[in-house]
């Protein structure tokens, strides 16, 4: 966390976090290093679309 991470707003200070959580969740459900860097780009690029 850095200092300024909300100047932007709660959403976009929040959005890494949500992704990561989405990544430990794969990680252990499939165990496969693949799936947890696909879905760690997926869900972060989404999650800044919205």
């Amino acid at each position: 966390m850095s200092p300024g991470a909300f100047d932007a707003g709660l959403w976009p200070a929040l959005v890494p976090w949500i992704a990561a959580a989405g990544v430990v969740v794969v990680a252990v459900k499939t165990k496969s290093m693949l799936w947890c860097c696909v879905s760690g780009i997926v869900l972060y690029i989404v999650l800044s679309l919205i």
